[in-house]
């Protein structure tokens, strides 16, 4: 007898409807309702205060940098206008466990523009406006105690490489450091401020006096009239980016810029041109850029806007993702890539599954919202610091565990 496949084609076509229906609504449950009431109602988990108690904040209150210990996710340390680095243990926010002084030279600005643990956490290094420090953790003893104020390193902006013992610092150049010997700090080149031309050695660049400051002329003329404010390396050190203000001649306006360079080739690749309106008016700068950050999976490179977030996809340079908003101060990436927090007006929780940013509260009511956050470097802590002096810690696994 001659079975007809009609039925068992029709009852394998419901059945993959219901198990396509089903994983469509488990995920859309998952994502839209489960993680965001429990990001919702997640409270920090660690909660102190910087600088001295005074009962009214005051600009030293400010945080400006914090890290994490790539090998002690409980300690961090920050940083802000104060004279002072404190390293904390978040399982006793009562006092920090080690302060750090000693740092600040002449006194032109005393902000810290870059802080991260190296060498596999055993030793932190800062950057101030014209010091570089690196101390020896966990005995707290300043290693370069020959080399802390240094002219030619005058920035506003630097990073250190995740990869190499390389300091880049920004002003009117962006200039690269050999920091392997604290006590002898060596130029290693300054990149090309334009497509097509070559790097210089720093002994090849020459300095006039300005103000405060030091800026390189023989580069190009637009080295006078640029600003960097920002740089990040790309967590495999192929690529470092830069974005800051500078001078369009031909259109007589200031507006922001990003420039990205290959560290190979040590060749300016690729420019990004923040948005100005249309009918711009001369002599006016139109900022735009708020923070640039690589991923630590090297996928994305994330760009806080004054209207929003741009992402890009890498290796490839092409945009993963436009996303409208108001004032991204800061862009945290969580080390998996799964998970990325914005911070504004508002703090955001990102998953990559879906569209729509979950966020982050705390019971009471309080609506955190801090000026910079970090991941952990196991990502499973999010520490964000404001201009009150906080650093609120909230835990990510109630995220993570349930995606």
């Amino acid at each position: 007898m001659k079975i007809s496949k009609n039925p068992i084609l029709i009852l394998g076509v419901i059945v993959s409807a219901w198990v396509f229906a089903f994983v469509a609504i488990h995920h859309w449950y998952i994502h839209s309702v489960k993680i965001p009431a429990q990001v919702k109602s997640l409270s920090p988990i660690a909660e102190f205060k910087i600088g001295v108690n005074t009962g009214v904040n005051y600009i030293g209150d400010r945080i400006d940098v914090i890290a994490f210990s790539p090998t002690n996710p409980d300690l961090i340390a920050v940083a802000g206008w104060e004279e002072e680095i404190q390293l904390w243990n978040i399982n006793n926010i009562e006092t920090p466990e080690t302060i750090l002084t000693g740092h600040i030279g002449t006194v032109i600005s005393t902000t810290v523009d870059c802080l991260a643990f190296i060498q596999s956490g055993e030793q932190l290094a800062c950057k101030t406006f014209n010091t570089f420090s690196l101390w020896s953790i966990p005995s707290g003893k300043l290693l370069n105690t020959e080399n802390t104020d240094t002219t030619d390193m005058r920035c506003f902006s630097a990073a250190i490489s995740p990869v190499s013992p390389v300091l880049a610092t920004g002003l009117g150049d962006i200039k690269l450091w050999d920091i392997s010997n604290p006590n002898e700090i060596k130029g290693t080149y300054v990149l090309p401020p334009n497509i097509g031309q070559q790097t210089m050695l720093h002994e090849d660049v020459m300095w006039t006096s300005y103000h405060y400051t030091k800026r390189a002329i023989k580069h190009h003329n637009e080295t006078l009239n640029q600003h960097y404010k920002f740089i990040d390396f790309s967590h495999d050190g192929k690529w470092i980016a830069a974005a800051g203000k500078m001078y369009d001649y031909d259109r007589k306006i200031a507006l922001d810029k990003i420039k990205v360079w290959d560290l190979q080739s040590k060749k300016l690749f690729k420019i990004i041109e923040g948005d100005i309106p249309d009918n711009f008016e001369p002599n006016i700068h139109y900022r735009d850029f708020y923070t640039i950050k690589f991923s630590p999976d090297n996928r994305f490179f994330a760009v806080g806007r004054k209207n929003g977030l741009t992402i890009w996809s890498l290796p490839e340079w092409s945009i993963y993702r436009n996303v409208d908003g108001r004032d991204i101060f800061d862009i945290a990436f969580s080390p998996n890539g799964k998970t990325f927090a914005t911070t504004g007006h508002k703090l955001k929780i990102w998953l990559a599954e879906s569209e729509t940013p979950i966020e982050l509260y705390k019971n009471e009511g309080y609506f955190a919202s801090p000026r910079i956050i970090t991941f952990s470097p196991d990502g499973s802590l999010l520490a964000g610091g404001d201009s009150d002096g906080f650093v609120r810690i909230w835990d990510m696994r109630k995220i993570e565990n349930n995606r």
